[in-house]
């Protein structure tokens, strides 16, 4: 969404060419609007998960995270946009269903291991993912 976020801004806010140094300070209250709905949720997921079953809340969680996403893609308004990437926060419970399912199937043999794959995997992901959606970001005309 990173590289997005920027033409998302300007097209909702209409900023004039002095003043388009803000951009900025609203590309990140978006992305910590997410962040906060992720801080919030993450324990209940975790909770529910326990009760409910690992699978089954991942499950939810992708499939609501991918509504909301679709939803923040069409969204027309900035508050609209500051909404749902909130939601988008609270309904991602994957990082915290994951560990935790991790742990589960995991033993002392091989946890030192499926645990750093994820540091190496989310990494690969933080630099390759901005890379690919700047590319596409602002398409040729």
């Amino acid at each position: 969404v990173a590289p997005f976020l920027p033409f998302m801004v300007q097209s909702m806010l209409q900023f004039p060419p002095g003043e388009q140094h803000r951009i900025g300070y609203y590309v990140g209250v978006l992305g910590a609007s997410y962040e906060c709905g992720q801080m919030i949720a993450s324990p209940c997921w975790g909770a529910l998960a326990d009760r409910a079953g690992r699978r089954l809340v991942l499950l939810a969680c992708l499939v609501l995270n991918a509504t909301v996403m679709i939803a923040f893609g069409f969204s027309s308004s900035f508050g609209t946009a500051l909404a749902l990437r909130l939601c988008q926060g609270i309904v991602n419970g994957t990082s915290s269903v994951r560990n935790a399912y991790v742990a589960d199937i995991t033993d002392s043999t091989n946890e030192a291991v499926a645990f750093s794959l994820f540091g190496i995997v989310w990494g690969a992901g933080d630099v390759l993912g901005p890379i690919v959606g700047g590319i596409f970001a602002q398409p040729a005309e």
